[in-house]
């Protein structure tokens, strides 16, 4: 829905610039901007303003050194300590927005930013919101894989984001994905054929448990 370009500010500082790919997306940019000030802080990319333009509005983000979590298990699956790590990093971002009340709704590797200095960073904050605003009915935002199965349309409910986390881990350190509209017991044998340790798999099912 978007695209992120590197840029240079006119004081010669680095950024990311985030526009819209169409018109229909443009608030979306807008409504991240407005959520990167309310969740500001460790795991969050820095937000630095929104510049309205003739072409639409512009997100201006400190700019990234680094690789998504998606992009470096394509090239070579890390060890488990360093997933579990990743993930841990991840769940403190997630538990710190979730006790302001924000939900991300989109929790993916893809979205999982490892920066070359260390930090852990959720990036696409666009379909966040706040647990105490009306979801939309006809809503279902997240990415199939990484949605409960159960999650109600329009649901904005912390929940979301855990099983996601739960999910992301399954997936980066198997390639495999929770069987979604299955009986509670086809979980169990993925797991078990997944050669993960026997607590990553009792953690797994507990997590992953509709």
């Amino acid at each position: 829905m978007a695209m992120v370009s590197a840029a240079v500010t006119p004081d010669g500082r680095p950024v990311a610039v985030k526009r819209a790919r169409a018109p229909v997306h443009q608030e979306r940019l807008r409504r991240e901007a407005e959520v990167l000030a309310a969740v500001a802080g460790p795991g969050v990319p820095t937000g630095l303003g929104l510049v309205e333009t003739l072409d639409g509005p512009m997100l201006v983000m400190e700019r990234l050194e680094g690789e998504t979590l998606a992009e470096l298990v394509r090239r070579s699956r890390p060890p488990l300590a360093n997933i579990r790590d990743i993930h841990a990093a991840l769940a403190r971002t997630l538990a710190r927005v979730h006790s302001a009340g924000w939900v991300h709704r989109d929790v993916k590797p893809a979205n999982v930013f490892l920066c070359t200095d260390g930090r852990v960073v959720l990036l696409d904050w666009g379909v966040a919101a706040h647990v105490d605003a009306p979801g939309d009915p006809g809503e279902r935002p997240g990415t199939p894989g990484f949605v409960p199965p159960e999650l109600a349309a329009g649901a904005v409910d912390p929940a979301q984001d855990r099983w996601a986390l739960a999910a992301s881990l399954l997936r980066t350190a198997t390639g495999l994905r929770s069987p979604e509209g299955a009986p509670p017991d086809a979980l169990r044998t993925v797991l078990s054929a997944s050669g993960l340790p026997g607590d990553w798999q009792r953690w797994l099912l507990s997590a992953l448990e509709p």
